[in-house]
């Protein structure tokens, strides 16, 4: 006899089911560019409307979109540098 859940309630299987199928996404996809931040801050610049209790992760996301930025424009710095080195 096995000591694992059978329902299928809010905090069963399924839900472990559906973060492990979430966690699997992420890591096939884990490129996260400054568009797609900025898709997510639109999204929650409209759910801050209704609720100031998103206010922490919009300023998460103006932080990751500005090192997005940071990021992109030193790798293209630096492959202007290899291009000369070349």
């Amino acid at each position: 006899m096995s000591n694992a859940p059978t329902s299928t309630t809010a905090n069963g299987p399924d839900r472990a089911n559906a973060r492990a199928d979430r966690r699997r996404a992420l890591r096939q996809d884990n490129v996260i560019d400054a568009v797609r931040i900025e898709r997510a801050l639109e999204t929650v610049a409209l759910l801050l409307e209704e609720n100031e209790r998103y206010l922490p992760i919009f300023l998460r996301l103006e932080s990751e979109l500005e090192a997005a930025r940071r990021s992109a424009n030193a790798l293209a710095r630096a492959k202007a540098i290899a291009r000369k080195a070349r």
